[in-house]
């Protein structure tokens, strides 16, 4: 039976937002965004945020767990966060890596990534958005899978993913670009009900 882990890399600091993990957007935490999907996920067997934050872990106790110093910096490579995760929960089939800073990927997303790299068979799957205007598409952080360990490849699937869904904040302008977006979802639905 395939197992599937997903890591919420959510370390305390962060240069241009300041505690932008657990910072409110729409009345939430940021970070409440990824967790609440990964957990709604029916092909996610184990969710753990990896964090040195007291905050997140307060928040979320049964599924964080301590990143230790060393792995803290702001130039520790992600696969570091997942190999230490996996040293204390053991090793899983494939790995999910949900950034914090994506708030609008929806567990569908996610499933459908998975999928795309089991179905497929391929090493990774990387969530992508298509740059305006042009026909390439760059990665938009949302959803990252992969197999094993094998972390940079060439057997690789992109799951295209609308702009709307594909902000990934790391400025205060991305910050006020999200709580635009979530206002005009409000206004949408509003008008719909009406």
């Amino acid at each position: 039976m395939t197992k599937v882990l997903c890591v919420i890399p959510a370390r305390r600091g962060s240069k241009r937002v300041k505690r932008k993990n657990i910072r409110i957007l729409d009345h939430k935490p940021l970070i409440s965004y990824s967790v609440n999907e990964a957990l709604k996920s029916n092909r996610i067997d184990r969710v753990v945020i990896s964090t040195d934050d007291e905050v997140i872990s307060g928040m979320y106790p049964d599924i964080s767990l301590e990143r230790p110093p060393e792995l803290s910096g702001d130039d520790v490579p992600t696969i570091d966060v997942v190999k230490h995760i996996e040293s204390l929960v053991g090793t899983y089939d494939y790995k999910v890596i949900l950034e914090p800073t994506t708030p609008f990927r929806t567990y569908k997303d996610i499933d459908k990534c998975i999928d795309m790299c089991i179905k497929n068979n391929l090493d990774s799957v990387v969530s992508v958005v298509q740059v305006k205007n042009f026909y390439c598409y760059i990665p938009n952080g949302a959803v990252f899978v992969y197999k094993n360990d094998i972390y940079i490849n060439k057997n690789m699937g992109l799951y295209v993913m609308p702009e709307e869904q594909s902000i990934d904040i790391d400025t205060e302008y991305d910050f006020a670009k999200a709580e635009g977006i979530l206002k005009v979802k409000k206004n949408e639905m509003a008008s719909t009900i009406i």
